[in-house]
Order: C-alpha cells, then structure tokens, then sequence
C-alpha cells in the first residue's frame, strides 16, 4: 500500500462503452490478470499474454484476486464506487486505485434527456426488491438498479401504480435501447427509471405530484441532491382518506405514531388492524414499504 491509502496491485476500470483512457490503457498494459464479466472481457480491448477470470461469483472472483501474486484489473460497469465492486474490495482489505467511466444511473438519465439531481437512487441488484420498489413508489423521480429477471416485474408494479417508466437497457453497447418499459420485454442489464407525472411548474414553483402532466417535469434550482425527502406535512387532513363515520386515527396522533416509528426507505412497517389505513398510508409516503392487515368486513 502506498501512501495515498491505495492498493497499487488492484486497479478497477469502470467501463461505459467509450475507449480506454490512456491511465486504464496503461494499468491493462501492466496487470498480469484481468477480472471482469464475461460481457466485459468480450468488449474491453485486453491486451494479449493476459490471465482472464471471468466474474461469475463474486467471492470467488474476489477469494482469487486476493491470492493474485502481481498487479491486477478488475473491470465493472460505469462507476465502481457507486453501488459497486469498491466497496466490496474495501471489505476484503484491498484498496484498490479506480478509475471510474460515467455512472450508468447518469448515462440512462442523459439517454432520456433528464436532470437528474433530485433522483432517488436505489439497488435492487442482491437486494430484497421490495424495498427498492416502496421507496420508488414514495418518490416521483428513481432510478433502480436492477438484477437479472427482476425488472419486468418491477416495471410492471410501478406501472400499475401510475408511474412512466424507462428502461435503459445494455447501456453502452451496440444493443443499448432506452425506451418506455411498458409493454415489452427488457433486456438484462437494465436501469429502470421511474417518473409521476407533474403539472407544468410557474417560474419559482416546483410542478405538483398526482397532476396531469408530463413525467420528470422540473422544478425549482436545488441546493442539494437526492431525493425531495420526506413529505411537507407529517400527518394528511382526515379529507384525503375515505373513512367511515369519522373511523380514522386523527392527524395529531398520526404525527405522534410517525415520530415513534421513524419511516423511511428501506424500513418495513406493519400496520395490524389498519381501518382507514392512513397510518399506512402516512408511513408510505416517507419511503417505507409497507404491510396494512385489515380484517375483511365480509367475514
């Protein structure tokens, strides 16, 4: 390790479909193996003489790469350090040197022609879905990385939920295809891009969710990126729920049950004899995925 902090035997090369720049070019001249998926073997010009491992199982790869006697390169998709191989190195003890390529959620985001500063961005990719899609579902713009299979499924629950849907499909390919997901097949690996329509904003006005309008409508210049947040209010009017006979947990204790449970994404709550479902709906609202249990009126 040099005095950086930076393992000089492991470089990891983000790759989007452009040339090599010449610091990568350098660093697959002078490694001795190469790493990678097989799709980025195929595709990255590798100089001969080298020792290829194709990236099937993670551990594996990584339990070979640590027993790897000189320099090393390990290619991955886009940027490495963003929901990437980086991290899983770092556990490992290996900090390697990387030099990332463009962030696949920002080429799909470009690919449609849309800001993206106030996407939310979440992986489904080893990861349990359903988090992923709650927290999409609470914000009007995400990007989702998706695993292998997964996102017909997801495309479709968001779409059913009233939501434009793009799938940015073998970014940086000669098959890359970007378009709406609805209605077809997608192509693994994808990014899908999840937008609510807006009404069209006034100057100084952020356009308003749930409006007739066109999807990824924007806003006002923001400070800060990411996601718009938790909502305004931390408890609707009892007027934004159908309910019976005034048959609702009122908004004061609403706030106090929220505070209590903390939403958020990624956390899942179960609302056991939900009524109205407002505290369900409330908690949804901030991201979390959400269980509501009723008993049916029927029985």
């Amino acid at each position: 390790m040099n005095k950086e902090g930076v393992n000089p035997q492991v470089t990891v090369i983000g790759c989007d479909g452009r040339p090599a720049v010449s610091e990568a070019a350098k660093a697959l001249a002078e490694a001795r193996t190469v790493i990678g998926t097989p799709r980025h073997l195929r595709l990255v010009p590798i100089p001969d003489g080298k020792e290829l491992i194709e990236l099937k199982h993670l551990d594996e790869a990584l339990d070979a790469l640590a027993a790897l006697p000189g320099p090393a390169v390990v290619l991955a998709s886009g940027d490495p350090g963003f929901f990437g191989i980086v991290r899983a190195l770092r556990a490992r003890g290996i900090e390697p040197r990387v030099i990332p390529a463009v962030s696949s959620v920002a080429l799909a985001f470009a690919r449609i022609g849309l800001d993206w500063d106030d996407a939310l961005v979440v992986s489904a990719h080893g990861r349990d879905p359903r988090k992923a899609l709650a927290a999409a579902l609470a914000h009007p713009k995400a990007a989702i990385l998706t695993a292998p299979g997964t996102a017909r499924d997801l495309a479709s629950q968001l779409l059913a939920n009233g939501k434009t849907v793009y799938a940015a499909e073998r970014l940086g390919t000669p098959e890359e295809h970007v378009a709406e997901a609805a209605g077809r097949d997608l192509a693994d690996p994808n990014i899908l891009i999840s937008l609510e329509e807006q009404a069209p904003s006034q100057p100084g006005q952020p356009g308003q969710p749930g409006q007739p309008g066109q999807p990824g409508q924007p806003g006002p210049p923001r400070w800060l990126a990411g996601h718009p947040g938790a909502p305004d209010g931390w408890a609707l009017p009892e007027d934004a729920f159908e309910h019976r006979d005034s048959m609702i947990t009122k908004p004061e204790v609403r706030a106090l049950v929220l505070a209590r449970l903390g939403p958020a994404p990624g956390r899942t709550i179960w609302d056991v004899g939900a009524g109205s479902g407002s505290v369900a709906v409330e908690c949804a609202r901030f991201g979390a995925h959400v269980i509501a249990v009723e008993a049916d009126p029927a029985q």
